[in-house]
């Protein structure tokens, strides 16, 4: 019963917690994204560069 009982809170909490506005026509910003992976017994790193709006 109690587990039942936080399962629907929980549920309720997440539901109306959530906030699911876009604005579609907002100025854009030119967002950089950088993944790597350094492995310092490696002579050879990678770099992703990757641009996000």
């Amino acid at each position: 019963m109690i587990r039942k009982t936080l399962l629907v809170l929980i549920t309720l909490a997440s539901v109306v917690s959530c906030d699911n506005d876009l604005d579609i026509i907002a100025d854009w910003k030119d967002i950089p994204v950088v993944y790597g992976i350094l492995n310092a017994q490696d002579s050879v790193h990678y770099v992703k560069l990757n641009k996000a709006f």
